[in-house]
């Protein structure tokens, strides 16, 4: 595929996750996360480097905030699976900043059961985030998975 098809491709990807249809949004998710390292040529650099391209980051960021559950879920997986720091920086954002809204809960569940099932690494590289001082609303989402699960990675001592 070239650069010009990919392009279109992850055109089309982007506006099926704005769709008002909540299937749709769904849908677009796995599409989001396989084009996360984009070779299209204006992300060339962050390929090589293998950092996750800031475009889809930002939309499944934004899936994080949807109305619809199934949404957010599948954005928090794909964010935790293949965007790194940026993406763990998004998703405990958005727990911080949700921090009174009770359906941020299944976020927060999702991201236990991704370190309990699937090996994980989140609250370690929560940790690492977290010595670094970052915003408020991430340290609130990092506190709230601490609470939630963090006596399965006790922190050394």
């Amino acid at each position: 595929m070239d650069t010009g098809e990919a392009d279109a491709a992850l055109s089309s990807i982007l506006a099926h996750s704005r769709n008002d249809d909540n299937a749709i949004r769904v849908e677009a998710i796995p599409g989001l996360g396989r084009n996360i390292r984009s070779s299209s040529a204006r992300e060339r650099l962050q390929e090589i480097w293998s950092l996750p391209s800031e475009q889809v980051i930002q939309r499944l960021s934004e899936l994080l905030g949807d109305d619809d559950m199934a949404v957010e879920l599948e954005a928090t997986e794909v964010l935790a699976r293949f965007g790194g720091r940026a993406g763990l920086v998004a998703i405990l954002g958005e727990l911080g900043r949700r921090v009174d809204d009770p359906d941020s809960d299944y976020i927060a569940y999702r991201l236990q059961e991704l370190q309990t099932n699937d090996g994980l690494p989140i609250l370690q590289n929560s940790r690492k985030i977290m010595d670094q001082s970052p915003s408020h609303e991430v340290s609130e989402g990092i506190n709230q998975i601490e609470q939630l699960f963090g006596y399965l990675a006790p922190k050394d001592k």
